[in-house]
């Protein structure tokens, strides 16, 4: 269980203000990523023979297309780690913020 006090708070602000241009970063590389995947995709489908169906069957099991997919799996793990460790970090100040303000009311 985390204590939340004064110093937590301060800290998780500043993991907040420290990481937000990396996790913008990190989500934008996973939109890109979804569009390259789509061009991969099409790559590997013009480059192979056979029926539609097997065309489409060797461009998604093409080492280009794997390449890609682990790449995207990676950084949708990147992105969704920031997200997560920030989201708590809004959650410890949001708490903070609620306990101070519930010590003030009973000081009134």
């Amino acid at each position: 269980m985390i204590k939340i006090d004064r110093d937590t708070m301060e800290e998780a602000l500043n993991r907040l203000a420290e990481t937000s241009e990396e996790a913008a970063i990190a989500k934008s590389l996973v939109e890109g990523l979804k569009q390259k995947g789509k061009t991969v995709k099409a790559m590997g489908f013009i480059s192979a023979d056979g029926t539609v169906a097997e065309r489409d069957a060797k461009s998604l099991s093409s080492n280009e297309f794997q390449k890609w997919n682990n790449e995207l799996e990676n950084a949708v793990a990147d992105s969704e780690t920031y997200e997560n460790k920030r989201k708590v970090d809004e959650l410890i100040v949001r708490t903070y913020q609620t306990i101070s303000a519930n010590l003030r009311a009973t000081n009134v």
